[in-house]
């Protein structure tokens, strides 16, 4: 946000932007979740990581919105290739090596590396941006080439190594272009028929990417809000970080939370303690925990409902139906975000916050009142697994 304002953008031209990298990931999000499927989780990531490279130069050298708007094209792509790819690569390597049963505490794990990560990032950009913000973009270059060549590391299980999977494998040269393009329409036909018959999925991939198109939106505008409000590039940076480790920790002990507390009542209480969050950041003193725990609570949401998505759908659709997932957030993102860039630059971004704080609350409320009244919700049982077998 604030590389992009100091290079002459609106928040409604970064809004634009924004909504461009959705409207993006929207078309290519099942097609990419499919190629995942079919050709590995390993290929998929490697280019997306090339996309990533790719579209931070054009951030870097580019003086044109359209040469901007190409790098947020790019950026999806890379986002696409990785998402659902990195989810069911890690699920079905769990799967393979028999700790299909201590995913959610995995899954924790390789949050808060990835909270970690960000912490520092965030903290070292803050200072870089002090002196130049060209600068943070050329470290974030070279990450992006050191993992392009990590990438090429990954062991992808065969699937000999996952059940479900045995008697589907084909090697990809083996295939003909329209054996692909059958299994293409057959594996969204299978996601929309998941979706239309499991109403409790649906329910949850609806609310949950609602609740994470808000807190990134707020996440996003914040930067520059924090930085109207006197704080600098290092503040605004290590003020986020600290948010970042609050729901690394949190991460952490997902799986703990979840077993004492059980899929109900955690939904409830993220619900809670959500709504409380977003009504927080309209009132100064309470702004930065209230930010901290919004964001802290984002994580926790997709470690949780990652977890129930794993626990129903078979590996040879896992990837097609976690993109699936990242196409709905995508879609709240076009919707919301340039919505609330727009008000940002009429009436400024605390009347944005308000529009943000009613959504939220509406989405939350929603949730918690769908939980206390709907006994079954939530409850995996022998109906409603979908099987691997």
């Amino acid at each position: 946000m604030l590389y992009l304002s100091s290079r002459g953008l609106s928040f409604l031209q970064i809004g634009s932007m924004e909504s461009l990298f959705h409207l993006s990931s929207i078309v290519f999000e099942v097609p990419t979740g499919v190629v995942a499927d079919l050709l590995g989780r390993k290929f998929s990531r490697i280019i997306g990581r090339l996309a990533s490279i790719v579209s931070i130069i054009l951030l870097i050298y580019s003086s044109h919105i359209v040469w901007f708007g190409l790098a947020f094209v790019l950026d999806a792509l890379s986002f696409n290739l990785e998402s659902g790819a990195g989810d069911a690569l890690l699920y079905d390597s769990v799967k393979a090596i028999g700790e299909k049963s201590h995913y959610l505490r995995i899954v924790g794990r390789q949050e808060l590396f990835f909270q970690l990560a960000a912490t520092a990032s965030l903290l070292l950009g803050g200072y870089l941006a002090q002196y130049s913000y060209d600068l943070v973009y050329r470290l974030s270059l070279l990450v992006a080439l050191i993992t392009f060549m990590l990438s090429f590391c990954f062991v992808e299980p065969r699937a000999a190594e996952i059940k479900d999977m045995e008697e589907n494998w084909e090697k990809p040269g083996n295939r003909g272009a329209r054996s692909i393009l059958s299994d293409f329409k057959g594996k969204i036909t299978d996601s929309i028929y998941i979706l239309r018959h499991h109403d409790t999925l649906g329910f949850l991939l609806i609310v949950s990417e609602i609740y994470g198109a808000l807190a990134m939106t707020v996440f996003y505008y914040m930067q520059v809000y924090l930085y109207g409000l006197g704080y600098s590039e290092f503040w605004i940076g290590a003020f986020l970080s600290l948010a970042g480790l609050s729901g690394a920790i949190v991460t952490w002990n997902a799986f703990r939370i979840e077993k004492r507390l059980g899929f109900r009542r955690t939904l409830k209480w993220l619900a809670l303690l959500g709504v409380a969050a977003f009504w927080g950041i309209l009132f100064r003193p309470v702004l930065p925990m209230s930010v901290i725990g919004l964001l802290t609570l984002e994580s926790m949401v997709y470690v949780v409902v990652i977890d129930y998505i794993n626990r129903l759908i078979t590996s040879d659709k896992r990837a097609t139906m976690l993109s699936f997932q990242s196409m709905l957030y995508s879609f709240f993102m076009i919707l919301i975000f340039p919505l609330v860039g727009k008000i940002g630059d009429v009436y400024g971004l605390y009347w944005a916050f308000v529009l943000v704080v009613g959504l939220a609350t509406i989405c939350l409320g929603w949730v918690y009142l769908s939980v206390k009244f709907n006994k079954t919700l939530g409850i995996i049982d022998d109906k409603s697994r979908l099987r691997e077998e």
